[in-house]
């Protein structure tokens, strides 16, 4: 049983000491199982088909829904939000749009309001269930950067008027 140990820990090693040997041999690592004869030799025979086919597919679909849950969440984030219009309007680019290609939305059916922390907002579109958050630190209002606290300041009286509650 040492012996057989011995082997394993070796096998491992080998096919651990470079980069190179490790990104070449893992899949076989994995997709094997190792025998050992009545001799005290081992030897490694490859995995049934289904059981490979089988664990292939989970980290295809394992990886394709943790990636797709990452763009599902970071789609509403916004990107770049701009009045257009005469200020009627206004244009929002989120993580989900391609540069450039934004939504033009009615201001008059938009509602800003405190999100998580002091660092976001939420855009609520009325008529939908979503929104959208807008992250303050970093933005800059009519060009201007500023502090998160100044941001939410100068958003509000942008988006309300001069005599806006904060």
């Amino acid at each position: 049983m040492l012996e057989y140990f011995v082997e394993k820990v070796k096998h491992d090693v080998d096919n651990t000491t470079s980069n190179l040997d490790f990104l070449f041999h893992l899949p076989r690592c994995r997709l094997t199982s190792m025998r050992r004869k009545r001799d005290g030799s081992v030897t490694y025979e490859k995995k049934p088909l289904w059981q490979r086919v089988g664990a292939s597919a989970i980290v295809v679909l394992g990886s394709g829904c943790f990636i797709g849950g990452v763009i599902f969440t970071r789609r509403r984030n916004v990107r770049v939000i701009d009045l257009v219009r005469g200020g009627k309007a206004f244009y929002v680019e989120t993580a989900a749009d391609n540069l450039g290609s934004g939504k033009i939305l009615d201001r008059k059916e938009c509602v800003i309001s405190p999100n998580r922390s002091a660092d976001w907002l939420d855009l609520h579109v009325n008529g939908t269930r979503s929104k959208y958050s807008l992250r303050l630190r970093g933005a800059k209002i009519l060009g201007v950067p500023g502090e998160p606290v100044d941001v939410r300041r100068g958003l509000y009286e942008t988006w309300y008027g001069k005599g806006a509650r904060k």
